[in-house]
């Protein structure tokens, strides 16, 4: 499977395995463009979001961690009521990494 044919379920699954053996480099890659590429894929993009600024984060890299989840923050602020808990969680990680404001 190729990082720039699969579809974002696909890239989802091959992050989340890359990242529990720790390859959370190789993971970062198989995030990247979920959302950028086409239409379909936006939906997508806050889960993207969230699951790179998390492993952006265990990587410690502070910075791209923040900009991650800011932008997932901005894209999930007005989301259902069943969808803020993860909105509430990112802005807590926020705050934990220094950058709070959205």
């Amino acid at each position: 499977m190729s990082v720039f044919a699969a579809r974002p379920g696909d890239r989802f699954l091959a992050a989340t395995i890359l990242a529990a053996t720790g390859r959370s480099e190789d993971a970062l890659a198989w995030l990247e463009g979920i959302g950028r590429g086409s239409v379909y894929d936006l939906a997508d993009l806050g889960s993207a979001l969230r699951q790179r600024a998390a492993l952006l984060e265990r990587l410690g890299r502070p910075d791209d961690a923040r900009r991650e989840y800011r932008h997932f923050v901005a894209l999930w602020q007005n989301a259902d009521a069943e969808f803020q808990p993860a909105v509430d969680s990112a802005r807590s990680r926020l705050a934990a990494l220094g950058g709070s404001r959205p």
